[in-house]
């Protein structure tokens, strides 16, 4: 069965002392299985963000150079990249 959520595990909001035992996950476990299935779908987004960005930031970059920018093409560059890849993963995070 694909997991893509943990299981549900209901326990009291009361306080309680930290216990590391708690956060072992033993090898049989569901939670195992989400866990893998959550990294493989945070290396997807990772991915389409990455390529999404790269892509605009070519882009922008092709049309300053038609437009013989000076010396601000770089920086614009690298902040449209930087900005276009924050919304690209807020885009993607949707979407999954």
């Amino acid at each position: 069965m694909f997991f893509s959520m943990p299981p549900v595990r209901r326990r009291s909001m009361a306080y309680r002392p930290y216990d590391p035992k708690e956060r072992v996950v033993p090898p049989n476990s569901p939670m195992l299985k989400w866990t893998k299935t959550a990294v493989f779908r945070r290396c997807i987004l990772f991915f389409l963000t990455l390529f999404s960005a790269g892509y605009g930031g070519a882009i922008l970059h092709f049309i300053l150079a038609e437009n013989k920018a000076k010396f601000w093409h770089g920086p614009m560059v690298i902040l449209f990249t930087f900005l276009f890849g924050w919304i690209a993963a807020n885009f993607w995070i949707g979407v999954f």
